[in-house]
């Protein structure tokens, strides 16, 4: 294949990935494992040598998370995640690991993860960033820490949200208050 066809294709593959990584996280499965399979028979017939786009690493690793079904198998998406976000310093990738992380690993991976990623974001002084990274950082500590640590997070995050006008990111920080207070049995000591 000449360079022009190469460079056609890994738009191909990139393209397939984001499929994949929309499909997946709308839970639309069978799409998308039709996608990544599409997007791994470009890339194989693609000259030797031809880096492999991060996005299709990233599509393929958050495929796993979502879809994988043995728990044992899973938990081989948080490494495959986390080594990616590590590679690449994307935010969105660091979020995915953690939250990768959070249901799928012990807790001093879940907490290094999180943390690490909240760090970042907090450096990047990105709000966006930052809120996420603190929900992520809740759903963490729901899961391996106290429902008390984990609102407070969410108290932080849902206020940088409101504060930017964000009109997605409290839909789903309301949704883990929620779940963390149902969660904790008695609603009456976190709305006092």
């Amino acid at each position: 294949m000449d360079a022009q066809g190469d460079a056609a294709s890994i738009l191909i593959v990139q393209a397939l990935a984001l499929g994949t990584w929309t499909a997946t996280i709308q839970g639309k499965h069978t799409v998308a494992t039709a996608l990544l399979e599409q997007a791994n028979h470009h890339m194989a017939r693609l000259e030797q040598g031809t880096p492999r786009p991060e996005a299709l690493d990233y599509a393929e690793f958050t495929h796993e998370f979502i879809t994988e079904q043995d728990p044992a198998k899973a938990r081989m998406s948080v490494i495959a995640l986390h080594e990616h976000a590590r590679r690449t310093g994307d935010p969105m990738a660091w979020l995915f690991a953690a939250i990768d992380a959070a249901f799928h690993s012990d807790h001093r991976t879940a907490y290094a993860i999180a943390d690490t990623h909240l760090a970042n974001a907090t450096r990047s002084g990105a709000p966006w960033v930052i809120s996420w990274a603190l929900w992520a950082s809740a759903l963490v500590e729901h899961h391996h820490g106290t429902p008390t640590k984990a609102l407070e997070l969410l108290q932080r995050a849902l206020q940088m949200q409101v504060d930017m006008g964000d009109t997605w990111g409290p839909a789903w920080t309301l949704w883990l208050i929620a779940v963390v207070i149902a969660h904790a049995g008695n609603h009456l000591v976190f709305c006092a």
